[in-house]
């Protein structure tokens, strides 16, 4: 349960500013690092590809048709995956943003922040933990007079096996 209560915790560890029209994205220098880029990258300016290009293969599809929603529909930004940092580490992590529009009506200011939530491998052990958690809670509601509780149990395991599954076939590890 420790690995989870810190993944909760986790502090924000980077931001980010991209102007949609000239294409150019600003980052801090912890986010440049993240997305395989020095700071002085991240603090020049660069286009939002260059930041694509750093995320892992097998999510790099599911999170540029987020953002492009983002962009196109208004709607806010959440999306978990992994990146490829400076230094070669696979990390995954849980990204936020919101697409602004100028006066016309058009995408202009899209800021945005990001938690790392650690190592991919230790995410897929902290999902699998925790899949294993509500089953077993479950489990052990069954046998009490617990109904409301066996009730709740059972959907948020079923949300959670929807979830992962998705999740993992976007990943192509199911098909």
């Amino acid at each position: 349960m420790g690995r989870f209560v810190d993944v909760l915790s986790a502090p924000v560890v980077g931001t980010w500013g991209w102007q949609v029209k000239p294409d150019l994205c600003f980052a801090d220098p912890v986010t440049a690092t993240y997305f395989g880029m020095t700071p002085q990258e991240g603090r020049k300016g660069q286009p939002i590809q260059r930041f694509l290009r750093a995320i892992h293969p097998d999510d790099q599809e599911r999170v540029e048709f987020a953002i492009a929603k983002t962009v196109h529909e208004g709607t806010p930004y959440r999306e978990t995956y992994r990146v490829i940092t400076l230094d070669g580490e696979a990390r995954t992590i849980m990204a936020a943003g919101f697409c602004f529009r100028d006066h016309d009506g058009n995408p202009d200011l899209y800021p945005g922040h990001f938690v790392d939530i650690g190592p991919a491998a230790a995410v897929e052990d902290l999902a699998y933990e925790l899949g294993g958690a509500i089953t077993l809670a479950r489990q052990m509601a069954d046998g009490r007079d617990m109904g409301m509780l066996r009730y709740l149990l059972d959907m948020a395991r079923l949300e959670f096996w929807e979830v992962y599954t998705k999740r993992a076939r976007s990943a192509g590890d199911l098909h």
